[in-house]
């Protein structure tokens, strides 16, 4: 991809990242920043950008804006997903699923070493 169109692509990423906070200005509402991130990434593959680097950027301008920010990881099924890269590519551990409301294992995925079957509404962590 040649130069101007990188920049091209990068000053469509900052005005990504400005209409995110204008909306939050606007709702006086709190930005996700990792999900405000996946969704930039997905919507411009070509910007070099990983999620994480939108993510840090998102937080940067919320808070030089004054706006409340959720601060948290893009999910590594996100990145992969942004990427194109599929989970069965990637070598050591298989992905470990959510647990369920109720202490129960979603379907296919066994509980980890720390967790026990527990009452409805309780978070089954020992």
């Amino acid at each position: 991809m040649a130069e101007a169109d990188l920049q091209f692509v990068a000053k469509l990423v900052d005005e990504e990242i400005r209409r995110v906070i204008a909306e939050a200005i606007e709702s006086e509402g709190c930005v996700a920043a990792s999900q405000c991130a996946v969704r930039i990434a997905n919507a411009y593959p070509n910007s070099r950008v990983s999620a994480e680097d939108l993510a840090e950027a998102i937080v940067r301008a919320a808070i030089s804006a004054r706006v409340a920010v959720e601060v948290s990881r893009p999910s590594a099924a996100a990145h992969l997903y942004s990427t194109g890269e599929r989970l069965s590519q990637r070598p050591g551990r298989p992905f470990a699923g959510k647990r369920l409301a109720g202490g129960h294992a979603a379907p296919g995925v066994e509980p980890g070493p720390n967790t026990r079957p527990s009452p409805a509404g309780t978070s089954g962590r020992v």
